[in-house]
C-alpha cells in the first residue's frame, strides 16, 4: 500500500473487507488514484494474506469506469488462489 500511495496521485483507500482464501483469513483492499506521470484514473483490489511468517499479495487493476463491472470477477480470481506448499531444490544428481 506504501507502494501504491507514492506512484498514485489522489491515492484513496475505499474499503476493506475480509474474506477467507486458501482457508486462510485474508483482507481484500479497494483503492483508487491516477498515475502520478499522467494517465487514466486506476482502481484496483489487492487481496492480503499472512501462512506463518509469509505474506502474500495479489492485486488486481483496470480503469476506474471499468472497475465496478470487473469487480466481481476480480474478486473470484483473488479468492481462488490456492498455495502450493514450500518450494524445494532437489540434490544434484552424482551420475556421470
Amino acid at each position: 500500500m506504501l507502494n501504491a500511495r507514492g506512484n498514485l496521485s489522489s491515492f484513496e483507500e475505499t474499503e476493506e473487507s475480509k474474506v477467507t482464501i486458501d482457508g486462510k483469513s485474508a483482507l481484500l483492499v479497494f483503492y483508487r488514484g491516477a498515475p502520478k506521470k499522467g494517465g487514466f484514473p486506476l482502481a484496483f483490489v489487492s487481496a492480503i494474506m499472512v501462512s506463518g511468517n509469509t505474506y502474500t499479495k495479489m492485486t488486481a487493476w483496470c480503469v476506474e469506469p471499468l472497475f465496478h463491472d470487473m469487480q466481481p470477477t476480480f474478486e473470484k480470481i483473488l479468492t481462488s488462489y490456492r498455495g502450493v506448499g514450500s518450494i524445494t531444490a532437489a540434490a544434484p544428481s552424482t551420475r556421470p
